[in-house]
């Protein structure tokens, strides 16, 4: 059984049914994704992602079982993955009830876009993206260019000049970096 709360982001972990244990005794209290990588004694990466599990999913289900008065008869959640992300999104239906919470059905409408397409469609409609993409590729950016910068790797290209004359740059400045991620979120 997981406890949360949403105001100060608390997980409580139990072990999990499939581990072996028959007690399901509480092992952990999560404040932040520091907690959980202290408990999982990993990181998180593109194949393994607490943010959608611990900071998104899992809050959220915890919210709409607290909740299930305000959410009507045929509730449905709409989601922004696309399977062109990984390989178990690759594999998601267009519409199916909510694995954690089947009262819910979960109707995943840009399935097949482009990143670049779903972002330009928030932007016509007036939607700001989630602020994480914007931490997410501000450090993307800068390990790119540390990497270029030390290695000599080049970085990935995802518009005409996006890198232009900052090789010369030992760390790239906040204004650069804010420049950069604004034009992979809101180009045409």
């Amino acid at each position: 059984m997981h406890h949360h709360t949403t105001r100060d982001f608390q997980i409580l972990v139990s072990t999990p049914q499939g581990c072996g244990s028959s007690n399901k005794e509480e092992i952990a209290l999560i404040d932040s994704v520091h907690d959980l990588i202290r408990w999982r004694k990993m990181f998180p990466s593109d194949t393994i992602s607490f943010c959608a599990k611990y900071m998104k999913c899992t809050v959220w289900d915890a919210w709409a079982r607290r909740n299930v008065d305000l959410l009507g008869e045929r509730p449905v959640l709409v989601l922004g993955e696309r399977w062109a992300e990984s390989r178990r999104r690759a594999k998601l239906p267009w519409v199916q009830p909510r694995p954690s919470f089947s009262k819910i059905t979960q109707a995943h409408l840009i399935l097949d876009r482009s990143r670049r397409d779903a972002f330009r469609s928030h932007r016509e409609a007036g939607i700001d993206p989630h602020y994480c993409y914007k931490l997410k590729w501000t450090n993307w950016l800068r390990i790119q260019h540390h990497k270029w910068v030390t290695l000599g790797v080049q970085p990935q290209r995802s518009y005409p000049g996006q890198w232009d004359g900052l090789q010369e740059l030992p760390t790239l400045p906040d204004g650069v970096v804010e420049n950069m991620v604004t034009t992979l979120m809101r180009r045409p």
